[in-house]
């Protein structure tokens, strides 16, 4: 736990136990670790000097059993499954039909702002 603070060009740390204690409860609270030792054990996962581990748990399952995110297709990618990815976008004729809305609207305004100059 550590806040950073710029100081003469160089980072520096402060830190504050009762936070790291309160996040420390709270990663165990309602996280699938319910020990830090079990939370610190993740970071041997990542087998570089660097990178990123992402834990995904408690997943949505769709109307079909699926999850909501599909980890299977792509080993190196976090897809939304295809069932729910439609559910997500706005069909072109209606998206086509919304900036057809926002642009008459633009259009009757400036007639408005042009008329009531006159």
């Amino acid at each position: 736990n550590t806040d950073n603070q710029q100081l003469n060009g160089t980072r520096t740390y402060t830190y504050d136990k009762n936070k790291h204690e309160l996040e420390m409860y709270l990663i165990t609270k309602y996280s699938p670790f319910k020990t830090i030792d079990d939370f610190f054990k993740q970071f041997s996962l990542i087998k570089s000097a660097s990178g990123t581990l992402i834990i995904l748990y408690n997943l949505k399952l769709s109307d079909c059993g699926e999850p909501e995110l599909n980890i299977k297709t792509d080993p190196y990618d976090i897809l939304i499954d295809s069932k729910n990815r439609r559910n997500l976008f706005i069909d072109d004729d209606n998206r086509t039909h919304i900036w057809s809305s926002i642009l008459l609207y633009k259009y009757q305004n400036t007639l408005n702002k042009t008329s009531t100059t006159d």
